[in-house]
């Protein structure tokens, strides 16, 4: 039996974020876009989101990724109450939050003990939430590494939007 799947959106804890349950097409590929059929939601407070298990239980066997978008159809807040835009970032399945951290994770093919050792982490990324517990020693870490990747990733977008690349693609 399925059971219900809670998860964060965390680059600052972003609340509005579209979170959907992106499959995967018959040859294990993923698109990243919200198509019919797929489970999504809005996050809340703190980036938290919900699917029931009533709905994850229409899901047994098929494969999955979290993706949570800041597109034109949401408004997405960070903790800072500041308005976050043309954003995307993606889990694997057996995340609980969605980071730049997760995002850079699923876009390598690198084990997962491998990516620790190069980002220089004592947690695992794909379910370490620094906002939950401040004092945790490795927030402040997780949430440094995190906005570092972010930094990277947008010179990389605004690289590729000067090159011609359309927004999306960027």
């Amino acid at each position: 039996q399925a059971s219900a799947f809670n998860g964060a959106v965390v680059n600052s804890p972003l609340t509005g974020a579209r979170v959907f349950l992106d499959l995967a097409d018959a040859q294990g590929n993923f698109n990243g876009v919200l198509d019919d059929g797929e489970l999504s939601t809005i996050s809340g407070a703190n980036g938290s989101f919900t699917f029931s298990a009533e709905q994850m239980s229409g899901l047994s066997g098929e494969t999955y990724r979290i993706v949570a978008t800041a597109d034109d159809s949401v408004t997405v807040t960070n903790s800072e109450g500041q308005t976050v835009e043309n954003i995307s970032l993606v889990a694997s399945s057996d995340s609980s939050v969605v980071t730049p951290l997760t995002t850079l994770l699923e876009a390598q093919e690198i084990d997962i003990e491998d990516f620790k050792e190069v980002m220089g982490l004592d947690f695992d990324p794909r379910t370490f939430n620094p906002y939950e517990d401040a004092t945790d020693p490795n927030a402040l870490t997780a949430a440094t590494k995190a906005k570092q990747v972010m930094t990277v990733l947008e010179s990389v977008a605004a690289t590729a939007g000067a090159a011609g690349a359309d927004q999306e693609q960027a």
